[in-house]
Formats: structure tokens, sequence, C-alpha cells
């Protein structure tokens, strides 16, 4: 049923994020705001936080981790969605997600974030917002 509304990919204007190279205490925030096709399982944004490998500044989807999260609608209004980098590497149930790299997260490797927004097409036009994307380390961001 999901239909893909959008997407953006994240890049530093050169090479990686900065990022430390272990993700143990690094969290990746994003305030969201899903504003119309709202409700239950309706609407998500699904996250690839994407790791060059082999340092060629080139995201090679066939021999390189791409670490998928999905965040899904939760309540009207802005939310702030945290994630701990080191957890990416677990889905939802708490099981290893399939990566076609080393499938180490390494965040001083990550080359780009592909944000994708889907809804339900049968719920109508679908609209969202997205903010302050933010790395924090020791803990989720506190405005």
């Amino acid at each position: 049923w999901d239909w893909g509304i959008g997407n953006i990919l994240v890049r530093p204007e050169e090479g990686t994020f900065s990022l430390p190279s272990n993700g143990v205490n690094l969290y990746f925030n994003m305030a969201v705001n899903f504003i119309e096709n709202v409700g239950d399982m309706q609407c998500a944004m699904v996250l690839s936080f994407q790791e060059d490998e082999n340092g060629d500044g080139v995201f090679d989807s066939n021999t390189e981790d791409a670490y998928p999260f999905e965040y899904w609608y939760q309540n009207e209004g802005w939310q702030l969605m945290s994630i701990n980098y080191n957890d990416l590497q677990f889905d939802a149930e708490g099981n290893q997600v399939d990566v076609l790299g080393n499938g180490l997260p390494e965040p001083s490797k990550l080359i780009g974030i592909d944000i994708i927004y889907i809804a339900n097409k049968d719920g109508g036009k679908s609209k969202a917002l997205i903010d302050h994307l933010i790395f924090t380390t020791d803990g989720p961001y506190t405005p």
C-alpha cells in the first residue's frame, strides 16, 4: 500500500559527516510533523544511513552498508525522532538487519542519509515536514 511521496538525500559538502568512529554514544535526531494523510500506519519517514566502506567518496548499494530506520506517525504536531547510531544495526524486533558491507555501524564512514516519505496512497493528499537534523553525543537531543 505504501507510496513514495518524496525523498531527500542529505550529504556533507565533502567527504563524510566528521563523526566519531564509534556510535555507542552517538544519536541522530530529527523533528517530524506529519500533516496530511495521518493516522496509525498511514505514513512514515524511512531513513537509510549510507556508509562509504572503501573510502572512495561514493556510496555503492551493492557492496556497502546502508542501515534502514523507519519512523511511523505517532501523534499530531511536531515529534522528535532520536536513534542511537549503534542501534541502527537492529530492526524493530531486535533482529540484525541485512547489509552488504562489513555489518559494523561506523559513523565516521557515514556519507549520506536518504530520507524517504511514504504514505498510504488510498488516504489522499499527503504532507509532512522535517526540521533540525542534528547529531548529538551522550544522549538524544533535548530542546
